[in-house]
Parts: structure tokens; sequence; C-alpha cells
């Protein structure tokens, strides 16, 4: 697998799940340079704009596509997040 990045720094949300919290899982984010971000402990509004995003990309792109395998999606999937940055400005 490749991964294409944008130059910018690549934040991962995730909930409050034990498996993102464990320290392995932690360090490996780090040693790629990966910017860990977890829903603060019982506040539901804090995921919100994260399930806005999932959303939205579920109903403009995955619901109208079949994709084989995941690897058949990935490329579609990335072209469409460049696309909606290039028109949405700087985040």
């Amino acid at each position: 697998m490749s991964l294409q990045r944008s130059g910018r720094e690549l934040i991962h949300h995730y909930d409050r799940g034990s498996q993102y919290a464990a320290g392995d899982y932690r360090a490996l984010l780090g040693a790629n340079g990966i910017v860990p971000s977890m829903s603060q402990k019982g506040n539901c509004c804090n995921n919100a704009p994260m399930e806005s995003w999932f959303h939205t990309i579920k109903i403009d792109l995955v619901q109208h596509t079949t994709y084989p395998t995941d690897e058949t999606a990935k490329p579609n999937l990335f072209a469409y997040i460049c696309q909606r940055r290039s028109n949405s400005g700087p985040l």
C-alpha cells in the first residue's frame, strides 16, 4: 500500500475505544507522524464533525458505486477528499 500525503499534518480521529487508547497503538501513530485525536469522555458532540464528514462521503461517493475490493475504492476516495479540500479552501 502506498500513502499519498498532502503535505499537511495527518490527524486520526477516533472514539474512546480501548484499542485506540492502547500505548502500542498510540506509539505506532506517533512513529508515523500521525496526530491522535480522541473524543472527550461523555461529550457526544465532540465527534459530530467527523460523523458529519463520514456521512457526506457515504452520500456523495460510496452509495453510488460498488467497489469489488477496498483497494479499488481507495483511488476514488482519495480523489474525492482532495477535490473537497481544494473546493473548500484552507483547513
